[in-house]
Protein backbone atom coordinates (compact mmCIF):
# COMPACT_ATOMS: atom_id res chain seq x y z
CA UNK A 1 0.00 0.00 0.00
CA UNK A 2 3.25 2.85 0.96
CA UNK A 3 4.18 1.79 -2.41
CA UNK A 4 1.53 2.29 -4.22
CA UNK A 5 1.06 5.89 -2.17
CA UNK A 6 4.04 7.17 -3.01
CA UNK A 7 4.19 5.85 -6.66
CA UNK A 8 0.93 8.11 -6.98
CA UNK A 9 2.66 11.36 -5.31
CA UNK A 10 5.36 10.54 -7.47
CA UNK A 11 3.16 10.61 -10.42
CA UNK A 12 1.34 13.84 -9.44
CA UNK A 13 4.57 15.52 -9.08
CA UNK A 14 5.28 14.78 -12.57
CA UNK A 15 2.30 15.61 -13.60
CA UNK A 16 2.52 19.29 -11.91
CA UNK A 17 5.97 19.56 -13.61
CA UNK A 18 5.45 18.78 -17.18
CA UNK A 19 1.97 21.09 -17.05
CA UNK A 20 3.63 24.37 -15.89
CA UNK A 21 6.28 23.22 -18.89
CA UNK A 22 3.65 22.98 -21.31
CA UNK A 23 2.39 26.14 -20.17
CA UNK A 24 5.81 27.78 -20.17
CA UNK A 25 6.43 26.68 -23.79
CA UNK A 26 2.46 27.59 -25.43
CA UNK A 27 3.15 30.75 -23.65
CA UNK A 28 6.81 31.99 -24.65
CA UNK A 29 6.54 34.23 -21.24
CA UNK A 30 7.85 33.35 -17.85
CA UNK A 31 6.60 31.77 -15.30
CA UNK A 32 7.28 33.51 -12.05
CA UNK A 33 6.99 31.27 -8.91
CA UNK A 34 3.36 32.53 -7.93
CA UNK A 35 1.65 31.13 -11.49
CA UNK A 36 3.97 27.74 -11.40
CA UNK A 37 2.27 27.36 -7.47
CA UNK A 38 -1.28 28.30 -9.10
CA UNK A 39 -1.20 26.28 -11.66
CA UNK A 40 0.55 23.36 -9.54
CA UNK A 41 -2.12 23.29 -7.11
CA UNK A 42 -4.70 23.48 -9.72
CA UNK A 43 -3.37 19.89 -11.04
CA UNK A 44 -3.32 18.55 -7.50
CA UNK A 45 -6.76 19.65 -6.78
CA UNK A 46 -8.30 17.77 -10.03
CA UNK A 47 -6.33 14.77 -9.73
CA UNK A 48 -7.65 14.19 -6.40
CA UNK A 49 -10.79 14.92 -7.75
CA UNK A 50 -10.32 12.14 -10.07
CA UNK A 51 -9.05 9.82 -7.47
CA UNK A 52 -11.41 10.51 -5.31
CA UNK A 53 -14.20 9.49 -7.36
CA UNK A 54 -12.23 6.69 -8.17
CA UNK A 55 -12.52 5.27 -5.23
CA UNK A 56 -15.82 6.18 -4.87
CA UNK A 57 -16.91 3.96 -7.52
CA UNK A 58 -14.39 1.08 -6.46
CA UNK A 59 -16.01 1.17 -2.64
CA UNK A 60 -19.49 1.15 -3.98
CA UNK A 61 -19.02 -1.62 -6.60
CA UNK A 62 -17.10 -3.60 -3.89
CA UNK A 63 -19.41 -2.87 -1.06
CA UNK A 64 -18.02 -1.27 1.87
CA UNK A 65 -19.81 -3.46 4.05
CA UNK A 66 -17.03 -5.71 2.80
CA UNK A 67 -14.09 -3.31 3.64
CA UNK A 68 -15.55 -2.63 7.21
CA UNK A 69 -15.95 -6.65 7.94
CA UNK A 70 -12.13 -6.94 7.36
CA UNK A 71 -11.14 -4.21 9.22
CA UNK A 72 -13.28 -5.35 12.12
CA UNK A 73 -11.45 -8.47 12.05
CA UNK A 74 -8.02 -6.51 12.72
CA UNK A 75 -9.72 -3.80 15.35
CA UNK A 76 -7.18 -5.80 17.89
CA UNK A 77 -4.04 -4.63 16.62
CA UNK A 78 -6.15 -1.09 16.61
CA UNK A 79 -7.20 -1.07 19.96
CA UNK A 80 -3.54 -2.67 21.19
CA UNK A 81 -1.60 0.36 19.17
CA UNK A 82 -3.32 3.02 20.30
CA UNK A 83 -5.45 1.83 23.24
CA UNK A 84 -8.65 2.60 22.32
CA UNK A 85 -11.70 1.19 23.45
CA UNK A 86 -14.04 -1.50 21.52
CA UNK A 87 -16.61 0.79 20.44
CA UNK A 88 -14.33 3.89 19.63
CA UNK A 89 -12.59 1.23 17.11
CA UNK A 90 -15.72 0.06 15.87
CA UNK A 91 -17.13 3.42 15.16
CA UNK A 92 -14.17 5.17 13.71
CA UNK A 93 -13.66 2.02 11.12
CA UNK A 94 -17.22 2.68 10.30
CA UNK A 95 -17.11 6.43 9.36
CA UNK A 96 -13.62 6.01 7.61
CA UNK A 97 -14.72 2.80 5.28
CA UNK A 98 -17.85 5.30 4.38
CA UNK A 99 -17.54 6.16 0.41
CA UNK A 100 -18.40 9.66 1.15
CA UNK A 101 -15.73 9.82 4.21
CA UNK A 102 -13.20 8.41 1.35
CA UNK A 103 -14.29 10.26 -1.25
CA UNK A 104 -13.50 13.58 0.84
CA UNK A 105 -10.57 12.42 2.85
CA UNK A 106 -8.93 11.51 -1.00
CA UNK A 107 -9.19 15.39 -2.10
CA UNK A 108 -7.68 16.61 1.06
CA UNK A 109 -4.76 14.56 1.27
CA UNK A 110 -4.33 15.22 -2.62
CA UNK A 111 -4.96 18.85 -1.65
CA UNK A 112 -2.37 18.46 1.18
CA UNK A 113 0.24 16.87 -0.89
CA UNK A 114 -0.20 18.63 -3.64
CA UNK A 115 0.33 21.92 -1.70
CA UNK A 116 3.93 20.55 -0.41
CA UNK A 117 4.33 19.94 -4.22
CA UNK A 118 3.10 22.74 -5.80
CA UNK A 119 5.74 25.06 -3.97
CA UNK A 120 8.80 21.99 -4.76
CA UNK A 121 7.48 22.42 -8.25
CA UNK A 122 7.47 25.69 -8.80
CA UNK A 123 10.96 26.59 -7.29
CA UNK A 124 12.34 23.87 -9.91
CA UNK A 125 9.73 25.00 -13.06
CA UNK A 126 9.65 28.97 -12.70
CA UNK A 127 11.91 31.47 -14.67
CA UNK A 128 14.69 32.90 -12.51
CA UNK A 129 14.91 36.45 -12.22
CA UNK A 130 17.71 38.17 -13.70
CA UNK A 131 19.41 40.98 -12.77
CA UNK A 132 20.99 43.00 -15.35
CA UNK A 133 23.89 45.59 -14.27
Amino acid sequence: MTLVQNLMIVILGAEMFFCCNEYKQRTQSPLKFKQAFALSWQVSFFAGLIMGIFFFVIIQLAGSDEMVKSALLHKELFIQKGGATVENVEQTIRTIFNPWSLFLLTIMLSMVFGFLLSILVALFVRTPIRNEE
